[in-house]
């Protein structure tokens, strides 16, 4: 926690960095010493100490980042099943599994089968209408689906019944899967939507309104699931003209029905976008619930969740060319003010996409 600490407040104390470092270096040294023991190992503290470090990692290199989260995940499976009947390790195991759900996305990799086991087994011992727990489950099919459609698309030999159909039908089914679960977490962890003064100087979010949500962990909760749903959607879209340029004689009603959902999983995404980025003002410290306390600056964690999601809106088809710059503006305004390089790295990455396009 010192490591992790000590490298967000080094933005605004550059001092602080080998003292960062030095931490982060001990911090290693501790849990290899862990690691080696059989009883240690599997500890909680353990476990929470790797979790941890993945986010010292992740404020600066993503393949790094990757490393720690497989470590996680070694250690969850290394736990078995009998560590479900604690509280606090199935919340752990949701940590890991939402992050090795993104690992996978990221780099196009299935969701790995031991870890899809131990969900099954943690299954038992959740509550089935959280929503949390179920937009995870869907995390993970979307990872999986999202290999098997590139690994197919790049001529590896799959399953005969593995086909393009077969494909678009479990990305149609996982699409309104997450429309269940939406509705289910709206009205668990509610919103509202405050629309800025036309009066105002400067608008602090892209379009004039934002969303005010009651904790930092319901912004990302949604902005994560938001950020799914647009990728599945953006699976929908390619197997549809897909399947459409491969079948010139597909049926002409089953072909308005393909095209009727490409226009529904298009609309889809332009409005979780719209969402994702109303999501920007509360996630930065920018604006705060009537209540709360003014937040000391900088905002490491408001920056460190958001530029997923903020990269998978501005890499999105339907975004505008406006919404992008404003994307890429923001990437750019946390990797200086909260020190995360991996947001700049993305955020050239968008640079390079809209050059591409333009």
């Amino acid at each position: 926690m010192a490591a992790v600490g000590l490298v967000a407040l080094a933005t605004h104390q550059p001092e602080l960095v080998h003292h960062a470092r030095a931490k982060y270096s001990e911090a290693i040294n501790h849990v290899n010493n862990a690691l080696a023991s059989p009883v240690e190992s599997v500890k909680d503290s353990t476990l929470m100490s790797v979790i941890s470090l993945g986010v010292f990692e992740h404020v600066s290199n993503f393949e790094s980042w990757v490393r720690h989260v497989k470590g996680a995940a070694a250690l969850v499976v290394a736990r078995g099943k009998s560590q479900f009947t604690r509280r606090p390790a199935i919340l752990m195991f949701n940590q890991v599994r939402a992050d090795m759900s993104a690992a996978c996305i990221q780099s196009i990799q299935p969701f790995p089968d031991d870890m899809r086991e131990l969900q099954e087994e943690a299954t038992k011992y959740t509550d089935p209408s959280d929503a949390f727990w179920l937009l995870g489950v869907l995390a993970t099919q979307c990872a999986t689906l999202f290999a098997s459609v590139t690994a197919k698309h790049r001529g590896i030999p799959l399953p005969r019944d593995m086909t393009w159909l077969h494909f678009l039908e479990v990305s149609i089914a996982l699409q309104d899967d997450f429309q269940y679960v939406l509705d289910i977490l709206a009205r668990q962890e509610p919103y509202i939507t405050i629309h800025e003064s036309c009066e105002s100087a400067e608008f602090i979010s892209y379009n004039g309104q934002y969303h005010l949500y009651q904790t930092s962990w319901a912004i990302r909760l949604w902005n994560n699931s938001r950020m799914v749903e647009i990728i599945v959607c953006e699976i929908v879209c390619w197997l549809i003209n897909k399947v459409l340029a491969e079948n010139p004689a597909y049926p002409a009603e089953g072909r308005l029905k393909l095209k009727s959902r490409l226009q529904y999983a298009a609309q889809i995404m332009s409005r979780r976008g719209e969402e994702i980025l109303a999501s920007v003002p509360q996630g930065l410290g920018l604006v705060l619930l009537p209540d709360a306390h003014k937040p000391q600056l900088p905002n490491v964690s408001g920056g460190y969740m958001l530029i997923w999601n903020l990269y998978t809106v501005g890499k999105s088809p339907v975004i505008s060319y406006q919404n992008r710059l404003w994307v890429i503006k923001q990437l750019k305004d946390v990797s200086r003010s909260a020190g995360i390089a991996m947001a700049f790295q993305l955020a050239e990455d968008l640079v390079r996409l809209e050059r591409k396009i333009n």
